[in-house]
């Protein structure tokens, strides 16, 4: 194996652990992780797509997101709205979709749930040196970096759903 097809496989294999210890933690905590994930897609892709108002998503885009049906998201979304965490509305632009976004409730709540997810990553980042975490602090700014200027990226976190559905 090259060195780079290992680091390669060295990023996907802590996406998968970061993904299982983040997904772990938020068991612990009372909100349900998938309600979770939506809620942070909502804050960190909301304002990026399209020309809509900061923090709204279509629910096709949340399932796609998420990788589950649309009915299953409209189940999530609905839970989300009788807690005020979120809001919907027509989407002007296509009378056929709904625009979700956060409420300040949403909002609060998600930056209350982010302290218990940090946790993981306090444990893990407390035993590296200051040498180790400012290498790994320069790798994730460019695989960061890499993934928001990637056209590909996006449009495979909207249509990832609709691939698996065909």
């Amino acid at each position: 194996m090259s060195t780079n097809e290992k680091i390669k496989s060295d990023i996907l294999l802590c996406t998968v652990y970061l993904h299982r210890l983040v997904r772990t933690q938020a068991r612990q905590s009372a909100q349900n992780w998938a309600e979770i994930a939506v809620l942070n897609n909502l804050e960190h892709w909301g304002g990026s797509i399209g020309a809509r108002s900061p923090a709204a998503l279509t629910q096709k885009e949340l399932a796609s997101y998420e990788q589950v049906s649309q009915a299953a998201m409209s189940n999530i979304i609905r839970k989300l709205r009788d807690q005020e965490l979120v809001r919907c509305k027509k989407n002007t632009a296509d009378s056929r979709s709904v625009l979700v976004s956060l409420t300040a409730k949403g909002r609060r709540h998600l930056a209350k749930q982010g302290p218990l997810i940090k946790q993981v990553f306090d444990q893990l980042l407390d035993d590296l040196s200051k040498d180790e975490l400012s290498q790994l602090g320069n790798g994730i700014k460019i695989l960061s970096e890499a993934l928001k200027s990637s056209g590909e990226v996006q449009s495979a976190l909207r249509n990832t759903r609709e691939g698996i559905s065909a």
